[in-house]
């Protein structure tokens, strides 16, 4: 049996062959999808490249961005803390002006001065039938400032003043002067009333004191003083 004929390649086509690289995958477009695997029936390890219509494609949507607000603080809040610091204020100012009261009082020890009548002469006492008195008195007086630290001025509007069951007889103004602390004063002042009206129990008892020769008459005073 004769045997058959066999044609091998040239070598210089094995070399060519050889020396040439394998082909490259073609480039896909930017609207195509590209497998780094490949096609798991292809064993060459080729990208398959997936292309879809323009009429498919969506653009993509950019995610909404929200901006935090700093929190609401309600009226009512303001309105609250505004009262809270008045009341605290008014608080602080009240306990300041107790202290320097306080203070006051510990450094100067305010007392009240002390009056004392020491001699009353009736000058004229007339009662008139229409129910009216008329009246002088001559009254001694003794004001005395037992404060160490403080003086009193007497102003012009410093009076005396004699009631009988409420109704005021006769008055008398005390003369304006100044009394250092720890100052004893005495003080001669003139009263006198005119035509004053009074009803008639106070007449009927008017009389019968004045034919007993006792008067009981209240001396008052009112001082205006700095």
């Amino acid at each position: 049996m004769a045997d058959a004929q066999r044609i091998y390649p040239a070598r210089e086509d094995v070399e060519k062959a050889a020396k040439s690289p394998p082909p490259s995958a073609p480039l896909a477009p930017k609207s195509s999808l590209v497998s780094e695997k490949g096609d798991p029936a292809d064993n060459s390890g080729q990208a398959i490249h997936i292309q879809f219509p323009k009429d498919q494609m969506f653009p993509t949507r950019e995610a909404p961005r929200y901006h935090s607000r700093p929190p609401h603080r309600p009226r009512r809040n303001l309105c609250c803390r505004c009262f809270l610091w008045s009341f605290c204020l008014l608080i602080l100012l009240i306990a300041a002006i107790a202290i320097a009261a306080g203070i006051l009082y510990a450094v100067f020890e305010p007392r009240a001065p002390k009056y004392s009548v020491e001699n009353i002469q009736i000058t004229s006492f007339a009662v008139g039938t229409d129910a009216t008195v008329s009246s002088q008195f001559s009254v001694n007086v003794r004001a005395r400032n037992p404060n160490k630290k403080i003086g009193i001025y007497y102003l012009d509007d410093s009076y005396l003043a004699v009631f009988y069951t409420g109704t005021e007889l006769c008055r008398g103004k005390l003369p304006p002067f100044y009394q250092g602390h720890k100052n004893t004063t005495n003080l001669d002042v003139t009263l006198t009333g005119s035509n004053i009206q009074i009803t008639s129990e106070m007449v009927s008892s008017l009389n019968a004191t004045a034919a007993a020769g006792k008067y009981s008459s209240a001396p008052q005073g009112g001082c205006s003083s700095e």
